[in-house]
């Protein structure tokens, strides 16, 4: 069955329920059922976009928490004064819009919707010990997601849990137009940055968002031997 067949034009900003049978994976199809190029356009620059994700009962016990990040690229005209320009509808705004995104060159890259959607006030939390799958998409570009502090013990990039997953990755990618997955049990409590791995766009276009951990702090996996002291000045002789 079609996913736009259940997805119709009709539903656009509201809520649907739907029942359709799946392998286990967690699924790329946009969330919407265009039936012009221009028009998938005009919704995947104007936040509609996201996933669908299927979980058999097996992939469900294996976690304790789940967290989505939909990653959006955005391309906000500006005024003369180089301010960013505001209009009443995406439609109203395409035709300027769609100058800028010629140019292959977003003006925000954020996480689930904004700049700081997932940080601050509203950072993921988690626990110590605690398994967390982080499900990453990305409607139009590709993105390496980099959880700092930590790492995915178990990545499936593709989505799709019918798949072996990889281990162990510092970095993993998430093709344009996909989502994956990756599982990580968080080990010591502190403040993780996740982030795309083009780390300006992370930093200065929005692409960040934070974990909250909370727990002991495990000596045995890390601990101060020394405290902080300055550098000593290098040996010229």
């Amino acid at each position: 069955m079609a996913i736009d067949r259940v997805l119709r034009p009709s539903a656009a900003n509201r809520t649907i329920r739907a029942r359709f049978k799946s392998r286990c994976n967690v699924t790329g199809e946009r969330q919407h059922a265009s039936s012009t190029l221009r028009s998938f356009l005009e919704r995947w620059t104007s936040l509609a976009s996201g996933i669908i994700p299927t979980l058999n009962h097996d992939s469900r016990s294996k976690k304790s928490g789940y967290y989505y990040v939909g990653e959006q690229d955005m391309y906000v005209p500006r005024d003369e004064k180089g301010k960013f320009k505001s209009y009443d509808s995406p439609g109203e705004a395409f035709t300027e819009t769609e100058e800028v995104m010629k140019k292959l060159i977003p003006t925000h890259v954020v996480f689930n919707g904004k700049v700081g959607a997932l940080t601050g006030k509203n950072a993921l939390t988690a626990k110590v010990g605690e398994n967390v799958l982080i499900v990453h998409s990305q409607a139009n570009r590709d993105s390496r997601p980099h959880l700092i502090g930590g790492h995915g013990d178990y990545v499936w990039e593709t989505g799709k849990f019918s798949n072996a997953p990889e281990t162990g990755l510092e970095t993993w990618f998430i093709r344009g137009g996909s989502a994956g997955a990756a599982l990580y049990k968080f080990l010591q409590p502190g403040i993780y940055a996740y982030v795309t791995h083009n780390l300006i766009e992370a930093a200065d276009l929005g692409a960040t968002a934070h974990f909250k951990v909370e727990g002991k702090w495990n000596d045995d996996l890390m601990t101060q031997v020394k405290a902080p002291a300055e550098i000593p000045a290098p040996n010229t002789n």
